[in-house]
């Protein structure tokens, strides 16, 4: 937000020649910290991809009347250069992981009992989670804010185990 505002007022009424994206790079770059840099090349330099998706998700009751689930995801990343020829990329990204209760009538989706982002650095990955209420549905990047090749299966519904 300071990125855009100062971009917006640098550039507000401006005449001929006109500002571009790169422009608007700078600024957002100037406020951006080192662990995040990567993102904004990803979003604005790079063609970058993901293949995310949930495998398995499952929960306990607990004696405590908590619900401890288990959730195994796998995230793959590329990058496509102009004519779409994609390459797999190392990750290491940050990305968020989510636990959904059901939604109700009115709603298209649950909304969330659990939200967290995490950083990612394998393919595969295992998350145990502890929350206060029965949960629905488990997995990787729950919001869609990635360019996922395959969105529908980020997410699983949670099978309750003995």
């Amino acid at each position: 937000n300071t990125a855009m505002r100062r971009y917006a007022e640098a550039v507000a009424y401006q005449e001929a020649p006109y500002t571009n994206t790169l422009e608007f790079m700078d600024y957002l770059e100037t406020v951006t910290p080192d662990s995040l840099k990567y993102f904004v090349d990803d979003s604005f330099r790079k063609i970058v991809l993901y293949s995310s998706r949930t495998t398995d998700a499952i929960y306990k009751k607990l004696d405590n009347g908590k619900y401890e689930v288990t959730f195994q995801v796998e995230v793959e990343k590329f990058e496509a250069d102009s004519l779409g020829k994609e390459i797999n990329v190392p990750i290491n990204d940050y990305i968020d992981i989510g636990i959904y209760r059901e939604a109700e009538e009115n709603q298209e989706f649950g909304t969330p009992i659990y939200l967290e982002r995490v950083k990612i650095t394998d393919k595969e990955n295992t998350f145990t989670v502890i929350v206060d209420e029965e949960p629905y549905e488990a997995g990787i990047d729950p919001r869609y804010l990635l360019i996922d090749r395959f969105p529908d299966d980020n997410m699983e519904k949670v099978s309750e185990i003995e």
